[in-house]
This record gives C-alpha cells, structure tokens and sequence, in this order.
C-alpha cells in the first residue's frame, strides 16, 4: 500500500471540509425556507382571522343600527328613543372607523347599510325582545373586537380598536342604564 502525501492529505481534509459544509448550507437553507413557508401561512391565517373579524364585527354594527331604528320608532318612553339614537350613533361611528381602515388592509367590509337593514327579520310588535337582541349583538361585537385587538398585530387594527372598546363599553352601560328604565 501507497502512503499519501502531506499535500494529498490536505486537499482529501479540505474537500471533505467543504462537503460539509455545504451539506450543512442545503439542510439549513431548507430548514429557513420551510420557516418562512410555516411564518407566511401563519400571517395569511392571521389576516383571513383578522378580515373576519372586522366584516363580523361591521355587519354587527349593522344589525344593531337597524335594530335601533325599529326600537326608535316603537312606542317607548323620550329618554329611551334618545338613549337608542345615541347608541346608533356611536354605532353608525365605529362602522365609519372600520370603512376608513379596511381599504388600507384590502378588506371589503358591508357597505348597503340600509339594504341590509331591510333585510332584517326585526320584530316591530316585541320591542323587549329586539332589545335584548341589541343588547346581545353588542357584546358580542365587544368581543369581537377584542379577539381582533388580542389577534391583530397590524398598528392600524390596535389603533383601531384601542378607539372602538371605549365606544363598545359605554353602548353597554347605556344598554344597562335603558333597561333600568323598565
């Protein structure tokens, strides 16, 4: 048997060095683009999340400002009509803030307010009851939009429901305050 050089040697360390090396490269330039493939699929979701959130929590607005209307109309005291228009108001409000938000998030929210409006099965005879879906509607709309605000990690979305909490808050005290009127 041939013994190998001191050169041979270090050209048969250098390449196996290199072998090495680049394996090493392949494995971890697959294992990043895997990383980035698991980190897009999960903003996607987080985005489809985040855009459900912001139609559900609109079409909610809808519903409770339809509803508010018929509430508005039926034969109740002064200070619950005014106590109603006021909470539409604030609903009409947080649905003005989701449309100037959703065209820079490329979200379509519910815009035929009062198409969908009329499209409401609303009880005109039973105000208690369209009431009390008022009432519903609304905390689910808060917790909607703090699902988005714990969810969201969009600056224009937390701004977003940093200013519609506060407005959701206060329609549920007044929700209170009218049912204490009974």
């Amino acid at each position: 048997m041939q013994r190998i050089s001191r050169k041979q040697h270090l050209i048969l360390i250098v390449i196996t060095i290199l072998v090495i090396c680049s394996c090493n490269f392949i494995v971890n330039k697959d294992d990043e683009q895997t990383k980035s493939a698991i980190e897009s699929k999960e903003r996607i979701a987080l985005d489809k999340e985040q855009a459900n959130l912001l139609v559900t929590t609109s079409t909610t607005a809808i519903e409770v400002i339809g509803i508010c209307n018929v509430v508005e109309n039926a034969d109740v005291n002064q200070t619950k009509k005014d106590a109603i228009a006021n909470l539409k108001e604030q609903q009409k409000e947080i649905l003005s803030e989701i449309k100037t938000i959703a065209p820079s998030l490329m979200i379509t929210v519910p815009s035929n307010v009062q198409e969908r409006i009329d499209n409401l099965n609303i009880n005109k005879e039973k105000v208690n009851f369209e009431f009390n879906r008022i009432d519903t509607k609304v905390k689910k709309q808060k917790e909607l939009v703090t699902k988005l605000n714990n969810k969201s990690k969009n600056d224009k979305v937390l701004d977003l429901t940093e200013e519609i909490l506060p407005i959701i808050d206060n329609n549920i005290q007044m929700i209170d305050q009218i049912a204490s009127l009974d």
